[in-house]
């Protein structure tokens, strides 16, 4: 059987981490430095590195997570479907 759908929902998991990690952080504040505020309970050297990262993150998680784990649920669907696009794809020995 192919790996590749758990490998796309693996990835996309893997794409939440970083907001998970920056969150648990504490680091959501920090996104007011965008606004030109800084939060009052980190330095403005802290708060200018973890706003941006933790908004990229964000956009990280919101964005691509979604696509890739509904990516590996068409996959799925395609694979085992008895169609010949499932038939063509495990043909070819993936």
């Amino acid at each position: 059987m192919t790996r590749a759908p758990r490998n796309l929902a693996l990835a996309g998991l893997a794409a939440a981490l970083p907001l998970l990690v920056l969150h648990l952080a504490g680091a959501r504040p920090c996104v007011s430095v965008l606004s030109g505020t800084l939060p009052p309970e980190t330095t403005p050297a802290a708060a200018t590195v973890l706003g941006p990262l933790y908004v990229t993150a964000w956009a990280l998680a919101t964005l691509v997570t979604p696509t890739l784990l509904l990516a590996a649920g068409i996959l799925t669907i395609v694979l085992f479907l008895p169609s010949t696009a499932g038939r063509a794809y495990h043909a070819r020995g993936r």
